[in-house]
């Protein structure tokens, strides 16, 4: 009918006061992520910058991925899809969880529903009220680590798991350290697949 406004989809819900209980999923798989140090180091920002950042410091952060290649993915999408002359010496760290993490599965719908939530909460814009969910469940739920959701750049079947680092840096081991400069063929079919492009040249393994 004209003149007749279309609603737009509603605004991604902020969590309720008191969190209704889920399933938990219970992570033993390896993770990844790409560093500047061969170490584990969670990020601390003055003020949040990632999905699930603390709006106010109350905890620091650790992003994994659950796919070697995904992490790159993740990692250089929103930088050009560039691996400029210096990201050679960066590492890519392959953890190992030395306990089941426990997770809020955003992967799962029962989950979102329960929440009632959508996919927007792992791939959508509104990181204010990610950040908000996140808070929600770490005030909530003590036992949680992390927050298991949706790639938003390596693809809707490839998981991130975020970590409440304060949680589960005890928890995880860096069982293989390699500077990216050192890996070339991994590199090579990450950029392959992303359409990454790399601009320092690779060295013979030190492994």
């Amino acid at each position: 009918m004209a003149g007749v406004e279309t609603p737009g989809p509603r605004a991604l819900p902020r969590p309720p006061g008191t969190l209704p209980e889920v399933n938990p999923l219970y992570w033993t798989a390896l993770l990844w992520r790409i560093a500047t140090h061969s170490t584990l180091e969670p990020h601390a920002h003055p003020t949040p910058r990632y999905r699930f950042d603390a709006p106010h410091g109350e905890y620091p952060a650790l992003y994994t991925c659950a796919v070697d290649l995904g992490t790159f993915a993740e990692t250089y999408v929103d930088r050009g899809r560039r691996l400029g002359p210096g990201e050679g010496q960066r590492y890519l760290l392959k953890l190992y969880p030395l306990m089941p993490l426990t997770l809020i599965d955003f992967h799962d719908a029962r989950v979102l529903a329960a929440y009632d939530l959508d996919e927007r909460i792992s791939v959508g814009d509104d990181y204010a009220t990610c950040q908000d969910w996140a808070l929600a469940i770490y005030r909530h739920e003590p036992e949680v680590a992390g927050i298991c959701y949706r790639a938003r750049k390596a693809g809707a079947t490839i998981a991130n798991v975020f970590l409440f680092a304060d949680r589960a840096m005890s928890r995880l081991e860096v069982v293989n350290a390699q500077r990216l400069a050192e890996i070339e063929e991994t590199v090579l079919r990450a950029a392959d697949r992303y359409r990454l492009t790399v601009f320092f040249a690779f060295e013979p393994s030190s492994s």
